[in-house]
């Protein structure tokens, strides 16, 4: 569905933080099953982003998931959100 709509610009604006905290609590229970610790470093500051709310929640769903899906069992997924000069920046590790 995101992919089908990419040539339609985002209207709304979301926190990208309290969003990413809330994936990540949704996946805990996932993360958990796999002894996969997440851990999160995100701004303390509010950090709105252009875009539609549910189709954030599925990519950050997504990017997660797969790291927790394909990372090594006991392991660590780092989910690090930043802004610099160059823009917002989200790792998944």
């Amino acid at each position: 569905r995101i992919e089908m709509r990419a040539h339609l610009p985002p209207a709304g604006q979301v926190e990208a933080g309290s969003l990413i905290r809330e994936v990540v609590q949704g996946l805990e229970p996932l993360a958990s099953r796999s002894h996969i610790t997440l851990k999160t470093a995100l701004p303390s500051e509010p950090l709105i982003v252009r875009g539609d709310r549910d189709e954030l929640i599925q990519v950050f769903q997504n990017l997660i998931q797969n790291a927790i899906k394909y990372g090594n069992e006991g392991g660590r997924v780092d989910i690090t959100l930043a802004i610099d000069a160059d823009g917002v920046h989200l790792g998944v590790d």
